[in-house]
């Protein structure tokens, strides 16, 4: 029935239907890593955005976001190369900041996403200090 539902083409022999378990396991665990990524990217970067003035070492940020060292570091490279983040190495210790010169996709969602739990908030207080 599924031939006769989704023929094989040349152009597209490989479905989803095609896909052995063990690749679809693969498929679906890449894409949860790419979600955790994304999620912690947004998280890194509204930390930062709420202390502007602020260094943080790559060990605080694992800290104050509650995600394993391992995979901050490897977000904080990618925000340091896209230059969202300035690095300044002390010795053994790289400080980090946000570059408020740069703005991106990035930026923009992580704003949207503290806008969002900043209006749910209903005091006032917090808007204030925004």
């Amino acid at each position: 029935m599924r031939d006769k539902l989704y023929p094989k083409t040349k152009e597209h022999s490989d479905t989803i239907f095609d896909l052995k378990p063990q690749n679809l396991y693969i498929m679906l665990n890449n894409h949860n890593i790419m979600v955790k990524i994304h999620n912690t990217k947004k998280e890194i970067i509204q930390l930062l955005l709420s202390h502007k003035n602020r260094e943080f070492t790559i060990r605080n940020i694992a800290q104050n976001i509650s995600i394993d060292y391992k995979t901050v570091h490897g977000v904080m490279q990618e925000l340091i190369r896209n230059n969202l983040v300035h690095a300044k190495k002390i010795g053994q210790t790289v400080l980090c900041s946000i570059n408020p010169n740069e703005f991106n996709e990035d930026i923009f969602i992580a704003e949207l996403s503290r806008r969002e739990n900043l209006l749910k908030n209903k005091d006032l207080s917090s808007l204030y200090s925004y």
